[in-house]
């Protein structure tokens, strides 16, 4: 997982799978902040197992699919990473 620290941080890729981690929210680099998670995926496919993957977990929230780069947004830590590690579940 990885930090954002501008919107072009956030590598370009064909689907993001984005998220609300509640369990990470709140503390750490996010206290009093909103953790906002991002996957990024190499195909919309792999982009709906992950999202299908993220709707079982319960500290995840506000589960979306979007084929654009998302962009950060104040009040918020934004972290991505690879698929790699979710689909290895």
């Amino acid at each position: 997982m990885t930090i954002a620290e501008q919107g072009k941080d956030i590598p370009r890729a064909p689907a993001y799978v984005t998220m609300t981690d509640t369990f990470m929210s709140g503390w750490g680099h996010a206290k009093n902040k909103t953790n906002r998670h991002i996957i990024v995926c190499q195909s919309f496919g792999e982009a709906c197992e992950i999202a299908r993957l993220a709707e079982a977990r319960p500290e995840m929230k506000r589960i979306n699919i979007t084929t654009n780069r998302p962009r950060l947004r104040a009040g918020r830590v934004t972290t991505y990473s690879p698929a790699a590690g979710w689909l290895s579940q």
